[in-house]
């Protein structure tokens, strides 16, 4: 089967086994943070990852969701890995690499807590909600309007963003957080995916976006990925939410210093100063 392969593999950190498993036409979406262009093709792909795992060896990710991540596979009729996407919390020195400074709300030493477990036997009614409510949170994104997931929020309901170090604390925070959004952001469309696991309490939504950023008058195209984990005890309620997403136009510009993190790393090894991790 590929799941426990690609799992194997990468638990393993072996980027020849990972390489084995993707598709001749494979592409890495960037994340516009770490790496700044896709990668395309096993090659490309395969090293990409030999260089991550030589750098992060204290990783133990789990392939859906990590520490500091999240990812998405996407198979090809011959069950080949055709696409990944892959967004993670950065580094200390990755911050250091990559940010022109380092605002009071951003890129804060945000350590989420585990969220793996637990095991449950879900009901279709169980799982139907899940999902239900995972579609009632896209659309709360996708117009501004939170009364759609409103009543699926537990009121203590946790939103963390790791790559942006952001956290709020309740329901309210999260659908003030939202309105603010749309004070300044327009969605043109919105395209989404959604996978709930029968055997946990986690939804995951792989979401892809255009808008316009109001107040600069930038068009974005940007995709995310989400987490929500629902509360077995309170009618599978939403009681934790996982963000990452890809920086707009205007954070590239305003924040982040150019090029990528492995340009970074490459010029520091030619002159034998390696960040250390």
């Amino acid at each position: 089967m590929l799941w426990p392969a690609l799992a194997d593999a990468h638990f393993n950190q072996d980027a020849e086994a990972l390489k084995k498993l993707l598709a001749g036409d494979v592409v890495q979406h960037a994340d516009r943070i770490v790496t700044d262009h896709d990668r395309k093709g096993p090659e490309a792909v395969s090293l990409f990852f030999a260089k991550y795992y030589a750098n992060y060896e204290d990783q133990q990710c789990v392939l859906h969701v990590g520490r500091r991540g999240i990812w998405r596979f996407v198979l090809d009729s011959s069950l080949k890995v055709k696409e990944i996407w892959f967004l993670r919390q950065l580094t200390r020195e990755e911050k250091k690499h990559r940010l022109n400074y380092r605002p009071s709300q951003l890129y804060s030493d945000f350590h989420a807590k585990s969220l793996v477990g637990p095991t449950l036997d879900l009901s279709e009614k169980q799982i139907a909600k899940m999902h239900a409510a995972a579609e009632a949170f896209n659309e709360a994104w996708r117009t501004g309007d939170p009364s759609a997931v409103h009543d699926l929020l537990a009121p203590d309901c946790h939103t963390i963003n790791p790559v942006f170090g952001d956290k709020k604390a309740s329901r309210q925070e999260w659908e003030e957080t939202l309105k603010d959004v749309f004070r300044f952001w327009q969605v043109k469309s919105n395209t989404v995916d959604i996978a709930v696991t029968p055997s946990s309490n986690k939804a995951f939504i792989w979401w892809h976006v255009q808008g316009v950023q109001k107040d600069t008058k930038q068009d974005n195209d940007m995709y995310g990925l989400n987490l929500l984990v629902f509360d077995a005890q309170r009618d599978m309620l939403i009681k934790d939410i996982v963000g990452y997403r890809q920086p707009l136009q205007s954070e590239v510009e305003h924040i982040f210093k150019a090029g990528s993190y492995q340009d970074k790393l490459s010029e520091a090894r030619l002159v034998g100063e390696l960040p250390r991790f």
